[in-house]
């Protein structure tokens, strides 16, 4: 950058294109905020005393930082912090500095667990120039801070407050960034912080004991409404929720959806549980359900024990990974799982009541879909296989527990043979891992195998097939096959979940791979393949589900998984009898309306019958 002042636009800096990748996935809002700014030419730009400067772009213009001298202005900003700050467990900026200000304080915050920070700006503009200069990653990693557009004034700091739910702070400080200090008087802050808290604490008193008045007057086993929390946007989750939510609609019951982030959950449960509560909270008490369906996560990632006991509503978690991990159950809390080998699991994890309901077909045509069979051979999913640096990364957690280590590798080659008499289950049941010190690590093992294991299974199969047409779509494996690996030339991308049932129209035999985690449950594909019409060849023991060589062809061994995508190369015919037999039965057996039913058995639930077409 020169000494030219340059707009916004033109300010495209290695750490921006960093925190613009990290908040894409964690922070979608926020993410969209300043990607409809990044041609915003309200701002201007300029290198001086090696810090930059800042105005807006307008005939009189409004200087934002270093009028004078920015190293000067800073100097000035830091004395103040020096002067004022005590142990603040909320600091508001309004104003920023375009990032000088936050600069002063991001210290605090990767030191104090307890400190949050809002950052309030009139203008998306003025945020993006902050994320142009300063590494935000790990500040934003810690979820505590927050950046919002509002009017510069205390209406708006509180605006920003009630929008991340910064209430009861016991130390808030407002500070008032230079640029901003001929805003209205703000010196009234802490006052009205408290009286707001005060208020927002009895607001939320009210909606509890609202939920509990509506729990002590409803039926607990009749079901009118229930809300889907959807953590999986753009994943698997997301189709299974969309199905759930359009088999409940054909029984007329009542459904929302409500929306969150995976990511956030995973990364700061915590913090994300504070943010979106007061959301929540209305949706119950304006929505007033009957049952609660979040997939993957269950009840304590959501809300506190006290609101999931107030409103006393059925609470299903429906987990369709195999490799997942919770702790701390809620009284009373349901978990649907896919794998009747995870059911252990989860009730040693003190999940109260686990049980068994498989995948279903997320979408069915009415008829099966013509195929033009343009691609001979398809596979649609990930390789699960983890990356050079992350099995580098796995390793050296264990360094010093040699044998433990030597059974880690031991697991995996043997997990890695095709086998379909050995699975993950058995394996780690006949094998027990030596010097495990926490469950924690127990899974973390059990993850790695899974993955690991499957991946190699899956590459060594395809790799058997590639020359015979074999196209590939998921997001994964770039990442995860060697260079030299035949597998690179039918690499085709990853494919939305929304655009899946347009690949029918042009597959012609779609092989599946079962993970070593999928034993007495079989994977969503295996459903979703015939449910639009598409001839599958797939592992695994599962004719109870879907008839061998009727309605699927499955195979043993890896030569017979070669004979078999070969002869139907060759038998287009009897392929197109089987997929329209096995067509037949997922419409008849295998769609979310069976496993609405299932749940509601299992739970003894009364819902609509299923009039509504």
């Amino acid at each position: 950058m020169n000494d030219a002042w340059i707009p916004l636009k033109s300010l495209q800096t290695p750490v921006l294109q960093q925190n613009l990748s990290y908040v894409s996935v964690m922070y979608s809002d926020l993410f969209g905020l300043m990607h409809e700014c990044a041609a915003s030419a309200d701002l201007l730009f300029q290198k001086r005393e090696n810090l930059i400067a800042c105005k807006t772009n307008e005939a009189m213009a409004q200087w934002i930082f270093g009028k004078e001298s920015p190293q000067q202005e800073l100097a000035a900003i830091r004395r103040e912090w020096e002067t004022h700050r005590s142990q603040n467990d909320l600091i508001v900026l309004l104003g920023n500095a375009i990032g000088y200000a936050l600069a002063v304080v991001l210290p605090a915050l990767l030191n104090d667990m307890q400190l949050r920070i809002l950052v309030v700006e009139p203008q998306a503009a003025r945020i993006r120039a902050c994320f142009s200069l300063l590494d935000l990653r790990a500040a934003l990693d810690t979820g505590r801070l927050h950046f919002a557009v509002h009017e510069p004034n205390l209406a708006g700091v509180f605006s920003a407050i009630r929008q991340f739910n910064l209430w009861n702070a016991k130390r808030p400080m407002l500070y008032v960034s230079p640029e901003m200090r001929s805003a209205e008087d703000t010196h009234s802050f802490a006052q009205q912080y408290v009286e707001q808290s005060l208020h927002q604490c009895h607001q939320r008193r009210e909606q509890i004991t609202r939920l509990k008045q509506h729990s002590q007057s409803r039926d607990h086993n009749t079901i009118q409404k229930i809300v889907l929390i959807d953590c999986w946007p753009g994943a698997p989750g997301s189709a299974h929720i969309a199905a759930i939510h359009h088999a409940l609609q054909r029984r007329t019951v009542e459904t929302t959806i409500f929306p969150l982030n995976r990511y956030r959950i995973d990364a700061r449960e915590e913090e994300y549980r504070r943010l979106i509560e007061p959301s929540l909270l209305s949706l119950l008490d304006s929505f007033q359900p009957d049952m609660i369906v979040s997939y993957g996560y269950h009840a304590p990632k959501f809300i506190a024990e006290e609101i999931y006991q107030a409103a006393e509503i059925v609470w299903l978690q429906a987990v369709s990974n195999i490799a997942y991990h919770d702790t701390r159950y809620y009284p009373g809390e349901h978990t649907a799982l896919i794998e009747r080998n995870l059911i252990p699991y989860f009730t040693k994890r003190g999940a109260p009541h686990a049980f068994f309901v498989p995948l279903m077909a997320d979408y069915v045509s009415p008829q099966p879909t013509l195929t033009n069979r343009r691609i001979p051979i398809v596979f649609v999913g990930n390789s699960l296989g983890l990356s050079p640096q992350a099995v580098q990364q796995f390793r050296r957690r264990w360094t010093g527990r040699d044998q433990l280590l030597h059974s880690i590798n031991a697991a995996e080659h043997a997990l890695g043979r095709f086998d379909t008499r050995q699975n993950l289950y058995d394996y780690l049941s006949d094998h027990p891992l030596p010097q495990i010190h926490t469950e924690e690590e127990e899974y973390v093992i059990f993850r790695y195998l899974l993955c690991q294991g499957s991946a190699f299974r899956r590459r060594k199969l395809l790799e058997k097939i590639a020359p015979l047409g074999l196209g590939i779509w998921g997001g994964d494996w770039p990442g995860y096959l060697p260079p030299d690996s035949p597998l690179q030339r039918c690499l085709k991308g990853h494919l939305p979940m929304q655009e899946e049932p347009k690949i029918f129209s042009f597959g012609n035999i779609f092989v599946n791979i079962q993970s070593i985690g999928h034993v007495t449950g079989p994977n969503m594909r295996f459903f979703n393949v015939p449910g639009m019409g598409g001839f599958q060849i797939s592992d695994g023991h599962f004719s109870d589900y879907l008839q061998a060589d009727r309605e699927t062809v499955y195979y043993e061994s890896e030569e017979e998984f070669l004979e078999k995508v070969r002869y139907y190369l060759h038998h287009p015919n009897e392929a197109d009898e089987i997929r329209a037999r096995a067509h037949a039965r997922v419409l008849r057996d295998w769609t979310y309306d069976r496993w609405v039913a299932w749940v509601s058995d299992e739970l003894h639930l009364v819902l609509p019958d299923q009039t509504a077409q």
